[in-house]
Parts: C-alpha cells; structure tokens; sequence
C-alpha cells in the first residue's frame, strides 16, 4: 500500500513537472520578446542559484563567493568568441568546465575551512576575479567585450530564441541536479553536511566529496555566467566585478530554500522579477530583498518552498502526499 503511494506520488510529481516545463515552451507564443528576455534571466540566476544550493544546501558548505565563477563563465565565453570565433553552444561547455576546474581546485585549497572562515575565504576568492579581469588588459577592464550576435551552428536568434536556449539549459542543469541528489553522489554530499566526523566514520572520502561538491556547483554557475553574458552581449568588470552577484546566488539559496531544486526556481526568480515589479522603486530592491531575507530566517527557515509544498499538500495534493522536493 505504502509503495503504491509512493510510485502515485512520484507520477503525480512527473506530471506536474511536465505539466510546467509544456507551459514554459509555449509562454512566447502568448508574451511580449521583452517579457521572454526577463525571463531568460530568471533561468539564468535559476542556474546559478541550484549551483549554490549543491554547494550550501546539500554539502553544508557556505559560500559567499560564487560571482566568481559566474565571472570565469562568462569570460570564458567571451574569449573564446573574441579570439577564436565560436558561439554560444562551445561557450557553454567551456566556460562550465573551466568553473568547474576552478572550483575543484579551491576546494582543495579550501578544504579545512568551514563556516564563517569558509565564508571569507571564498569571498576572497571573489575578489581576487574581480581584481583580475579589472586589471589584466586582456578582460579589457571597464572597456569589456562585446559579443556577436547569439547563434547556434551558425543559426542567428533573437530574445525568444535564446528564452529557449535558457529554459533547456535550465531543465537540463534541473535533471542533473535532481540525478546527483538522489544518486550515493548526493547522499554523500548530505552525510557531510550532517556531520563530517559521523560521515568519515561511515568511509565517506571528505577530500572527493568536498571537492566534487565544489566543482559541480562551480560549473553550474558557470554556465550561468556564460548564458548571463550572451543575454547581454557584452562583459565587462563593472558588471562582473561586483560583489553583489554572489550575495544575490545566496540570497536566492536562503529565500527559496536550502537542500531544495524547487527553493532554487523560486528564489533565482524572486531575485530577477523583484526589482522589475517595483518599478520606480526598483533602487530599493536590495533593502526589501534583506527585508524579505530577515523574515523568511524568521518565519520560514526552510524557505518559500517549504511554504508552497505546505499549501499545495493541504489542499491540491490533499489525496497524494505529493511533495516539490526532497531533501
């Protein structure tokens, strides 16, 4: 009885994500290319933020640092556009590699690190990009790089085309997530979270795992960063410089909800739509988005996404135990 529940709850959980991914494709057909644009963006900082979420929700390690990798993304892209004359489909795999061999590599280095300590150290990690592509003439500084016009094997598309690019992108990234989580891959990364000693106990490698969870949250924000710069056709330090991108991947994480892909969605979306509902009072974005931070840590620890599965168990899904996410 128990396991047919389960295999219920589990079809209801496939047709609600079909049921969302066949709305998402046929959106464009019915919005405006300006409205497909903004939410190309909220697929991108989507990306970013289940990046994040590998890292500090499902490992347990925090960082306050991953504009960095968005900023490796992005001028991967870029350069190799630049100098070698590629698109957006090479860029994709490269600038997601190059983050992701990157952030194996710091969390290497930063693998006796934890809680705050972990926090500053990848903070500075941040600012060490920044610092580089400000000052070393090859990142053109302030200048930047301009991107040719997005294409795919030579095909040029506009701001609906690339909504497409973004929204596969993003389910693509989603599934691959939600197969690590739910592989000994993401068992091992939670173990960890819970408890280091516990966990090595049990012969769980920290080193591997540590750092695999590093690398693969890495990439995913790199490939964000790399959507982020095609989105704009253009990179330059004064966007990617900014401490700022990486306290919104975290803000995104927190909001949403922590060890959930479905917090991820929410809070990547909050972050990008917030400011452009406010309109005229968009410069005050930042301090409702720490209003809305405060009261979610007070209220709703385990994040909006805990609210909504709460809300559709009581009353959609009253019949199924159907739950958005899993821990």
């Amino acid at each position: 009885m128990k396991s047919d529940k389960i295999l219920l709850a589990n079809k209801a959980n496939l047709l609600l994500a079909f049921s969302v991914l066949g709305a998402l494709l046929i959106l464009p057909f019915f919005i405006e290319s300006f409205y497909a644009s903004l939410l190309s963006m909220a697929y991108i900082y989507i990306i970013a933020a289940i990046g994040v979420n590998i890292l500090t929700g499902y490992t347990g390690l925090v960082t306050v640092g991953h504009g960095g990798f968005f900023a490796i993304g992005a001028y991967t892209s870029a350069l190799m556009g630049q100098y070698l004359g590629t698109s957006l489909l090479p860029g994709l795999f490269a600038g997601g590699i190059t983050a992701g061999i990157v952030g194996f590599l710091l969390g290497f280095i930063f693998l006796r690190l934890a809680g705050a300590f972990l926090a500053i150290g990848t903070l500075g990690f941040a600012f060490a990009i920044g610092s580089i592509i400000n000052n070393w003439p090859v990142f053109e500084g302030r200048e930047g790089i301009t991107l040719a016009p997005n294409n795919i094997f030579g095909f040029e598309f506009g701001d609906v085309g690339f909504y497409y690019v973004c929204l596969i992108t993003g389910a693509l990234i989603f599934l691959f997530a939600w197969s690590i989580i739910r592989s000994a891959i993401g068992r091992a990364f939670m173990a960890v979270r819970d408890s280091e000693r516990a966990s090595e106990a049990s012969g769980i490698n920290l080193r591997l795992y540590k750092t695999l969870s590093f690398a693969i949250s890495a990439a995913f924000t790199g490939v964000a960063g790399v959507l982020f710069a095609h989105h704009t056709n253009y990179v330059s330090s004064e966007t990617f410089a900014d401490i700022w991108i990486s306290v919104d991947f975290l803000v995104a994480v927190v909001v949403g909800g922590q060890a959930s892909l479905a917090g991820s969605v929410l809070g990547g979306a909050f972050v990008v739509l917030l400011p452009y509902y406010l309109s005229e009072l968009r410069d005050f974005a930042s301090i409702l988005k720490g209003v809305v931070l405060i009261l979610v840590l007070l209220f709703a620890p385990a994040g909006l996404a805990s609210i909504f599965q709460k809300f559709f168990q009581k009353t959609v899904f009253r019949v199924f135990p159907v739950k958005l996410d899993e821990r």
